[in-house]
């Protein structure tokens, strides 16, 4: 194989879309933890797999050349880790307020709780916080997977992505045969090297955009395979549920609106409101579940419907992720960045 040119930000165009489907994202989980407080079957966790997806996706896209694996380290902790050591604090603060805390919780901070198939550690502070482990995770091996990824061609790219998704699918399947714990939930769902897959597969389709592919898949066909995917999830083995049903519909999706926002087409994520909830959707992701606990217990004291302080949760996530992002978010990342880099995406 011929080793092509590395991947890159093609004429450094922003990829809107790709941001305001981030909050796409971010309320599918919303409604997966709203749902969970009717006893109501839903599929939102499958959000999740889309950040993974975009993830890796922006992460090839935005890739630079001559680039270092401790100045990619450098900027992702910089984007990440301020408002999400403050949303631990909160989180903690609350569970002190509410059921009590034990010492184990505080391993939410070395962002290493995933790695433990232990409920209570998984889901050390709070049930969301699981899910940036794997992110670390799939930072820290991006650097080597960049390397692969730049010397490969196009054969070998689709050989990787199409390896990535049989083990996916391989894992969630044999998941499907034994009965959902606490044990199974770590092994297919949480635990990192599970969900890498999903990682490998955006960063190959982002590799492969970046080079100039542009598949003509119609923006309406990628809405309504995710639709039909997050629709299949409600009702498929809990393991299949978290990412297998989705993760050729969210792929094909995500390329659907890239390549739109290439050719300069009118897309609702693009639209300023969209793009604006995307750039909140991380805030809201780590916080929106304190907001649900806090609200919905107070709710309840004033007797207030259940349905009216769901509303409120989520009107309330997204003025604290504003605030998150604002006041929190965007002045650490700014801080903590390598100086004299222009922002891109990723960042």
């Amino acid at each position: 194989m011929t080793a092509p040119p590395p991947a890159g930000v093609v004429s450094g165009l922003r990829l809107d879309s790709l941001t305001g489907i981030r909050a796409v994202a971010a309320f599918l989980v919303f409604w997966h933890h709203a749902a969970g407080l009717y006893g109501a079957p839903s599929s939102g966790m499958v959000g999740v797999s889309l950040f993974y997806i975009l993830s890796g996706f922006v992460m090839a896209w935005t890739d630079r050349p001559g680039d270092t694996a401790w100045l990619f380290y450098r900027r992702r902790f910089a984007r990440i880790y301020p408002a999400y050591a403050l949303a631990v604090v909160l989180a903690l603060i609350l569970a002190a307020l509410t059921r009590g805390i034990s010492p184990y919780e505080l391993i939410a901070f070395t962002l290493l709780q995933s790695w433990v198939p232990d409920e209570a550690i998984y889901f050390a502070a709070s049930a969301v916080f699981w899910s940036l482990s794997c992110e670390a995770f799939f930072y820290l091996a991006f650097p080597v997977l960049r390397r692969v990824m730049r010397g490969l061609d196009a054969r070998g790219l689709w050989l990787m992505a199409g390896g990535a998704f049989v083990v996916s699918l391989t894992i969630a399947a044999i998941g499907s045969v034994f009965p959902v714990t606490p044990q199974l939930t770590w092994a297919v769902v949480v635990f990192p090297p599970s969900r890498l897959p999903e990682f490998v597969i955006g960063a190959v389709l982002g590799t492969l955009f970046a080079r100039g592919w542009r598949p003509r898949i119609p923006l309406a066909l990628g809405w309504v395979l995710a639709a039909a995917g997050v629709g299949a999830a409600i009702v498929v083995p809990y393991a299949l549920s978290r990412y297998a049903v989705t993760l050729v519909p969210f792929a094909v999706l995500i390329i659907a609106l890239a390549t739109a926002d290439i050719r300069g087409s009118r897309v609702v994520t693009r639209s300023r409101v969209m793009v604006r909830l995307g750039e909140w959707s991380y805030a809201f992701y780590l916080i929106h579940l304190v907001v649900i606990m806090v609200v919905v217990p107070v709710g309840e004291r004033l007797g207030i419907p259940l349905w009216a302080s769901v509303l409120l949760s989520l009107v309330g996530g997204v003025i604290a992720a504003w605030m998150l992002h604002r006041f929190v978010e965007k002045p650490g990342n700014a801080l903590l960045r390598p100086p004299g880099r222009p922002l891109l995406d990723s960042d």
